[in-house]
């Protein structure tokens, strides 16, 4: 009988400062986690340097790219697009070196250019360089059929977010829904949509609070959240049913804020009232 195999790729990526905040992947640690450049009126270019540190026992083969980004309503990432998608993308960024073998301990610094700032737009420009790791791991499948062999190739990747805001910039971001909902494992969930209606994405710093009889009783934290301009942001956050009592009136509060294009601090506050008996 013939064997066939069947072979599936996966390449995970994880965009940092949206997933992997702390900059370490596979034997590697990387800094910074992403860059955000405003440069001047009659600033024509912009650099950066990316370090790499090896924090395994076996040299990295390491491959480095550019791409574009953006981010989903739930914060995942996509990295894909199709021909026709219309991006806000930097056209132009070069990158050196391309390829790199980075022994045990060691480091690499990756500088980058960006040129002719003068063409992009105004508004905020985006793209990634990708560290690609170019040992591919292979893992076995359960076999979905007699006589075929299920492989599950994987590449793991590393991606530095770049963001470019120049010319006449607008940041601006208003809260579009506060709820709170009853799940059907009993706790309960709010959900709090927020929109950029800007040309330069905006960034949430704060808390929103649960609040009872003038007392703070649950707090969740909002810590450095990219929202996209023209795009929304969900964010939601579970609440156990032992915090509440359902003759009891609450209060869900927000206290979040952004810097606008003058570095100025927007508050952005709603509460809404609610008794869990109600819900």
């Amino acid at each position: 009988m013939r064997i066939h195999k069947l072979i599936l790729t996966a390449l995970l990526t994880a965009l940092t400062g949206l997933l992997l905040k702390s900059g370490c992947l596979a034997g590697m640690k990387i800094s910074p986690v992403k860059f955000e450049f405003n440069p001047g009126k009659n600033q024509k270019y912009i650099t950066g340097a990316i370090q790499i540190n090896s924090t395994g026992n076996e040299p990295l083969r390491l491959r480095i790219y550019p791409g574009y980004f953006e981010v989903s309503n739930e914060g995942s990432i996509r990295v894909d697009f199709p021909e026709n998608y219309p991006r806000k993308d930097i056209k132009n960024i070069f990158f050196n070196p391309e390829e790199i073998t980075l022994n045990p301990y060691k480091k690499q610094i990756i500088r980058f250019t960006i040129p002719d700032l003068d063409k992009l737009p105004d508004g905020e420009s985006r793209a990634v360089l990708f560290i690609e790791n170019k040992k591919v791991r292979t893992k076995k499948l359960p076999s979905p059929k007699e006589g075929i062999n299920a492989n599950l190739l994987i590449k793991n990747r590393f991606a530095v977010p770049i963001y470019v805001s120049k010319g006449k910039v607008l940041r601006k971001g208003n809260i579009e829904k506060l709820n709170v909902k009853k799940l059907e494992d009993k706790d309960y969930e709010f959900e709090l949509a927020i929109a950029s209606k800007g040309n330069s994405h905006i960034r949430l710093n704060g808390v929103v609070q649960l609040i009872h009889k003038k007392e703070i009783i649950k707090e969740f934290k909002v810590k450095n959240i990219p929202v996209l301009p023209d795009k929304k942001r969900t964010i939601k956050g579970k609440m156990p049913p032992d915090l509440m009592e359902n003759s009891s009136d609450y209060t869900l509060k927000t206290k979040l804020y952004y810097l606008n294009e003058d570095n100025r601090k927007k508050r952005l506050i709603k509460e809404v009232k609610f008794s869990p008996e109600t819900i």
